[in-house]
C-alpha cells in the first residue's frame, strides 16, 4: 500500500492553512520524505506522518525546501536516536546539508550521509528491507539551479495464477499454464 501526505504545498511562503514544501510517502511501512521546508515537522505531528524516516529527498536548495531539515535533525536527536539517516540532493547538496545539520548543534547524534544525485541516476536497494520492491529514478527539472525532481517506480509483480479460472475459461492445463505463469 502506498500512501502520500501533502506536508506543504504553498511555495515559498507559508500561510495559515498552508506550509512550505513537503510531501511524505509511506509505502509497506516505510516513509520518505520529499522536501522539508521549515516547519515540516510540525506538519508531520499534525498529519500523523512517523518520524522514524531514514531518508530525506531535495529537489533543489531554495530556502523553502530544505530549512526544516535543521530542527528536524534536532527534534531526531534529542529523541535519542540512533539509526543513520540519508539525505538526497543535486549538486551541491554535501555542502548545503552538511551545514544546515551542524547549525545549533555540537553534534548530531546519529550517522547523517550525504549523497548528491543527478538527473539519470538510479537509487535502488538501500540494505535494511530500505527500497526494497521500487527504484527512485533521479530525473531532470526546469526549475533552475540544477533541480531534480523523484520518481517512485515498483518493480513488476506478477500476479497469482488463478487455477479455477484458467480452467473455467478452458485453457488446457499443461504447457500454456506454464506460459501464462511466466507473464
Amino acid at each position: 500500500m502506498l500512501t502520500v501526505t501533502f506536508l506543504g504545498t504553498s511555495a515559498a511562503r507559508p500561510t495559515v492553512e498552508r506550509n512550505v514544501s513537503g510531501l511524505a510517502v509511506h509505502r509497506e511501512g516505510e516513509t520518505l520524505l520529499f522536501e522539508c521546508g521549515e516547519g515540516t515537522q510540525r506538519q508531520m505531528m499534525r498529519y500523523g506522518v512517523s518520524f522514524a524516516l531514514s531518508e530525506i529527498f531535495f529537489t533543489h536548495f531554495h530556502a523553502d525546501h530544505f530549512l526544516g531539515v535543521i530542527g528536524l535533525i534536532r527534534t531526531l536527536g534529542l529523541q535519542g536516536r540512533e539509526e543513520p539517516m540519508r539525505l538526497y540532493g543535486p549538486r551541491g547538496a554535501k555542502k548545503v546539508l552538511t551545514q544546515a545539520i551542524s547549525l545549533g548543534v555540537e553534534r548530531v547524534p546519529f550517522e547523517v550521509a550525504v549523497m548528491e544525485v543527478k538527473a539519470g541516476d538510479t537509487i535502488g536497494d538501500r540494505g535494511g528491507g530500505k527500497g526494497e520492491g521500487y527504484d527512485i529514478h533521479i530525473v531532470a527539472t526546469e526549475h533552475g539551479g540544477g533541480s531534480v525532481g523523484y520518481a517512485l517506480k515498483e518493480h513488476e509483480r506478477r500476479g497469482r495464477f488463478d487455477v479455477a479460472k484458467a480452467r473455467a475459461a478452458g485453457i488446457p492445463e499443461g504447457p500454456l499454464w506454464g506460459k501464462l505463469t511466466r507473464g
